[in-house]
């Protein structure tokens, strides 16, 4: 199996942990054991986006997902999700999905949020 696939697996998985503390790409290409140039290039090559966009567009979908699920306080949620208050929050928010999270909280609607992206499908051994 190719090395960058699974190195790129483990770059998702540590995005996946570390989203909401905007982990630089300097962090993120230490953790995988490439330079950061070759990580934002064939992440992009690969997944078809950014490393930046992937972390907001995620750190987005799982805001969305307490404020539709929760009743935590919206500057709560701004803060949790790595933005630094609700104001820059609401600006995000609104500029990605069209509604501020106030909005949106009042009167959930499909969202087009970004999953978490899977390189390798898991192997099953039927022995």
């Amino acid at each position: 199996m190719d090395n960058w696939a699974l190195a790129a697996q483990r770059l998702i998985d540590y995005i996946e942990e570390h989203a909401c503390e905007n982990p630089t790409l300097t962090d993120i290409s230490r953790e995988v054991g490439y330079s950061p140039f070759y990580c934002s290039e064939q992440f992009h090559r690969l997944a078809g986006t950014t490393i930046r966009d992937y972390i907001l567009k995620r750190r987005l979908a799982l805001a969305a997902h307490d404020l539709r699920e929760t009743g935590i306080p919206i500057v709560e949620i701004a803060l949790k999700y790595g933005f630094s208050d609700q104001s820059e929050f609401t600006k995000i928010f609104k500029k990605t999905f069209g509604c501020t999270p106030y909005a949106y909280r009042k009167r959930p609607t499909p969202l087009p949020v970004v999953c978490k992206k899977m390189l390798l499908k898991p192997f099953i051994n039927k022995s």
